[in-house]
């Protein structure tokens, strides 16, 4: 829901060499995720904010992608750390979590350890966050 961290969490992933896209609203996220899973583009990994205010937000998002997709992986973002969604993300459909504010350590972290759960191992970890 900020650009700024939306911005952040995008150059620190491009930087860990990952291929980026960014959207503003769960609408947005949605498109595109269908996009590619219908052109056998599945993104390997998504990270949606749990709130969008005036838009749709990480629960109805994930909700909808796993419509799409059942093995959609999803991370949730969120500064509300005491959320019951970041608590236990997987019980609503989430493999993982990061919240704001975030260290590069830790969001290159959870993301790796999404690719890993889909089984795609990584032949080396983020070269921005080895210190």
């Amino acid at each position: 829901d900020e650009d700024f961290i939306k911005e952040l969490m995008g150059k620190v992933l491009r930087h860990c060499g990952y291929i980026v896209d960014t959207v503003t609203n769960g609408e947005d996220a949605l498109k595109l995720y269908r996009k590619a899973f219908n052109a056998n583009e599945s993104y390997a990994v998504v990270i949606l904010d749990l709130t969008i205010p005036g838009g749709m937000g990480g629960i109805d998002t994930i909700r909808k992608m796993l419509e799409i997709d059942p093995h959609v992986r999803a991370i949730v973002c969120s500064g509300y750390s005491s959320d019951p969604v970041m608590a236990v993300p997987e019980e609503h459909g989430f493999c993982g979590f990061v919240t704001k504010p975030f260290k590069a350590s830790s969001l290159s972290e959870v993301v790796r350890q999404a690719l890993e759960g889909a089984g795609m191992p990584l032949a080396e970890q983020c070269p921005a966050v080895r210190n």
